[in-house]
């Protein structure tokens, strides 16, 4: 069994982590409140068309499915995290 896990933080002081087994590629979710765990569980398991960046202006749009492989699931964190950060 090959474990790669992160750490969730959200909302002001709400902590916990995933862990994707790359063998099996299953996710377990560890988080404080089961609402957030179904979100991710969720947003996990389906599939989402994503602007992956090819270059400093350039994108190429992909379908992926997050659970399919270790380089999907970061790449839909990546983008996920990414949609939400907001700049002045």
């Amino acid at each position: 069994m090959s474990l790669f896990r992160v750490a969730i933080h959200y909302g002001v002081n709400s902590n916990g982590f995933l862990s994707y087994d790359t063998e099996t590629k299953t996710v377990s979710v560890d988080l404080p409140e089961q609402e957030w765990v179904d979100k991710v569980i969720a947003y996990l398991n389906n599939e989402h068309a994503i602007e992956h960046a090819t270059g400093l202006d350039t994108y190429e749009r992909l379908t992926v499915k997050p659970l399919e492989s270790l380089d999907n699931l970061k790449l839909a964190f990546n983008t996920h995290v990414g949609s939400n950060r907001r700049t002045s």
